[in-house]
């Protein structure tokens, strides 16, 4: 019964507040009653069978029960006090701990304190019901094979349709409002064929609830799920009679019924229940353990699981295709090869997560080694970055070159199309689910504060069958205007109602506000247009300041007032004295054997500074064979002076690679590095 009290209720009270977790994993009805069964009964048994086994010393197996009892009720403690207060996790554990062995020793001196516990025996019981019959868990169990299909749509031209994640339009963005060609020039030849809405903005800042909405042209509604059971009326639906439906990659939601999507990729249900348990193990002891202590594990701040690897892509062959996070480079790669000529008739779509974390390519289309440590240093529990701008500016850097990568994505979907003769005819739709904040002290992903403009702006691109040319469309478009917009460019009365309008009418007023559901309470919050675009393009300039005012990638891996540095021989440069720091970097060992051609490169550098101030922020060049590749700055993290940065994969050598940090002293022409020991 404690079990029930201090696990499975709080791990039920979870995923019922986060139904779409099972959505996201291609649970099954089967997966989520099979899990919610063992989460009960199984740990249980487990101790029960222990003290069996345990019953020839009685005095032993009475200590380990009374041992089971004071943990359980000290994990329950636990929890109570993080609720109910923010005071030191020292305190709060040493207070729950006493707590527990008060605890054990009431059940064992005091008949009324195991009475108490027989009368609550029936509350797993309970739990179990209460989140299997009576939790929006429930709704997952409804069947989509009743959804309508439309068996009368008429249409021809090929339909393209890509939705990317967690993507600031403004990313892609010079100052003058153009796409930066020199950074982006993929997205810049699209734009120079489609019609780029550069003002796009999302109506919901979840992808949950975003992707539905590019899907169905409506609103999220308060209680609806991303399943096709909760959204009937769908892309899907409607082109489903009159397209095949045997290239799509939904990897968030399940708007396509199973009927019409019988070629996506579900894994084994051994291997979802086995990903699930460590997931929710990890949320277990997210909720359990003091704060300090939770910190050290893997963030569950990304919502789709496989917390343990950090989100991070893992190989094909681990055999859990249908995950959001597997391979997502060969997840677009699938998609590719799924276009195809000779069915012209084919319904093609990707939900893709990128540039969404975890951040791990660069512009070139390889890999880096994740840094040690929290995918994302610098975001607490609630996702709001720290005050001191250094990490939300790493952060930054990493999201800009893997959206680079997003950028050779897009080169070998044009290329794809037009090698299949498709382009010309082709409805082609681009677009994200929403943005991402990198403002320190602002939310990551929350469309409220600070951070409100950058997450709710996103790309959405439009290229119809047989546009000449392309163009920009300043008018106040919304992801909710995408299934609308591709309805009327294919010529189909939509026959439902639907929030958003066609992108190929009349624009609505600019005073119609941006209007926004925020999670994960969906509260519909809003701001005008025009203070929208304002805030939008400021941030366009201070991001370019950020990142680096020099051209093309100079500004990103040289960042700020030493951008002019990138590429210059440090033989060139006037070498001030050594610094008298030390340089401990994190995975020195892969800089003595590097293929710069290979799938990974060690082009993130980090590590600890010592010798010098515990306080205070320093800027370090990245030399790399003698070479200025990049910039890295401090921060304090863990009580030691750390530092990162990148630098391109073009920098390094076949074989090994002399890597070195050197601390820039001076400003202007007076600049000098200084060589750091390493």
């Amino acid at each position: 019964m404690l079990w029930a009290f201090a696990i499975a209720k709080p791990l039920f009270d979870v995923l019922a507040d986060s139904p779409e977790f099972f959505v996201v994993r291609r649970n099954t009805t089967s997966d989520i009653v099979l899990f919610a069964l063992l989460l009960v009964l199984l740990p249980p048994t487990l101790l029960a069978a222990l003290e069996l086994a345990l019953s020839r010393w009685p005095r032993l197996r009475d200590l380990a029960h009374l041992t089971f009892v004071g943990g359980l009720t000290t994990a329950l403690l636990l929890q109570i006090f993080k609720d109910l207060s923010t005071g030191p996790g020292i305190v709060l554990t040493a207070l729950a701990l006493a707590g527990g062995v008060a605890g054990a020793l009431l059940y064992a001196r005091f008949e009324p304190a195991r009475s108490v516990l027989t009368v609550l025996s029936p509350a797993p019981a309970l739990f179990l019901v209460l989140f299997l019959f009576f939790s929006p868990v429930n709704d997952l169990f409804a069947s989509d094979q009743d959804v309508p299909v439309r068996h009368d749509v008429r249409a021809s031209a090929p339909v393209v349709v890509v939705f990317f994640d967690e993507f600031s339009v403004e990313t892609l963005m010079t100052p003058a409002g153009k796409i930066d060609a020199r950074r982006f020039p993929n997205f810049a030849a699209l734009a120079r064929s489609a019609t780029w809405f550069r003002d796009a903005t999302t109506v919901s800042d979840h992808t949950t609830d975003a992707v539905p909405a590019l899907l169905t042209g409506r609103y999220p509604a308060r209680d609806a799920l991303p399943t096709a059971s909760s959204n009937p009326h769908s892309l899907f639906t409607l082109l489903g009679g009159a397209y095949s439906t045997d290239n799509i990659s939904e990897v968030a939601t399940h708007l396509c019924p199973t009927r019409l999507c019988t070629s996506q990729q579900r894994p084994g249900q051994l291997s979802r229940l086995k990903s699930l348990d460590k997931d929710m193990s990890i949320v277990a002891l997210h909720r359990i353990l003091p704060q300090r202590l939770a910190a050290k594990l893997p963030a569950v701040t990304q919502g789709f699981g496989n917390f343990a690897g950090g989100g991070r892509d893992k190989a094909a062959s681990s055999g859990i295709p249908g995950f959001a996070f597997e391979d997502r480079p060969g997840q677009f790669g699938r998609f590719l090869n799924g276009i195809d000529s000779g069915h012209p008739h084919r319904l093609n779509f990707i939900h893709v997560l990128l540039p969404h974390t975890a951040y791990q390519y660069l512009p070139s289309g390889q890999s880096y080694p994740a840094p040690p440590g929290k995918e994302i240093p610098g975001l607490d529990d609630n996702g709001i970055w720290t005050k001191d701008g250094v990490l939300p500016q790493l952060s930054l850097e990493r999201n800009l070159v893997q959206i680079g990568y997003v950028d050779r994505l897009i080169g070998e979907l044009m290329r794809r199309l037009r090698a299949q003769g498709l382009w010309d005819r082709a409805l082609v739709v681009i677009a994200a689910d929403h943005g991402i904040s990198f403002r320190p002290g602002a939310s990551r992903r929350t469309a409220r504060g600070a951070g409100a403009p950058d997450v709710l702006g996103m790309p959405l691109f439009v290229k119809l069958p047989g546009q000449p040319r392309g163009r920009v469309d300043d008018r106040h478009a919304t992801t909710a205007d995408v299934l609308p917009t591709i309805a009327d460019a294919l010529g189909i009365d939509l026959r439902w109602r639907v929030d958003g309008r066609s992108l190929l009418g009349a624009p609505r007023p600019a005073s119609d506000p941006v209007v926004v559901s925020v999670f994960p309470h969906r509260q519909k919050i809003s701001m005008p247009f025009p203070a929208y675009v304002r805030a939008r393009d400021a941030q366009v300039d201070l991001m370019r300041f950020a990142a680096g005012p020099a051209e093309g990638w100079a500004g990103v891996y040289a960042r700020g007032a030493n951008a002019d540095l990138f590429r210059r021989r440090v033989a060139s440069l006037p070498v001030a004295p050594s610094s008298g720091l030390r340089a401990r970097f994190d995975r020195q060992g892969d800089f003595d054997s590097v293929d710069p051609h290979g799938r990974e490169v060690p082009a993130f550098l980090g590590g600890v500074i010592t010798g010098g101030p515990s306080s205070g922020q320093q800027t370090f060049a990245i030399g790399v064979n003698g070479v200025i590749q990049g910039m890295a700055q401090t921060y304090a993290s863990g009580g030691e002076t750390r530092f990162g940065g990148l630098v391109p994969s073009s920098a390094f050598r076949s074989g090994s690679n002399d890597v070195r940090l050197y601390a820039i002293t001076g400003t202007g022409a007076t600049r000098r590095p200084g060589p750091v020991e390493s």
